[in-house]
Order: C-alpha cells, then structure tokens, then sequence
C-alpha cells in the first residue's frame, strides 16, 4: 500500500464530503 495513494485519496472523499 503506497501512502501517497492513500493520504491524497481520503484527502479528495473528504472534501467530497465536506
């Protein structure tokens, strides 16, 4: 798992959320 996928992935569905 690479967390630079990760980090900017939860990044964009919380700002979906938000």
């Amino acid at each position: 798992m690479n967390t630079r996928e990760v980090i900017p992935n939860a990044i964009k569905k919380d700002s979906i959320t938000y």
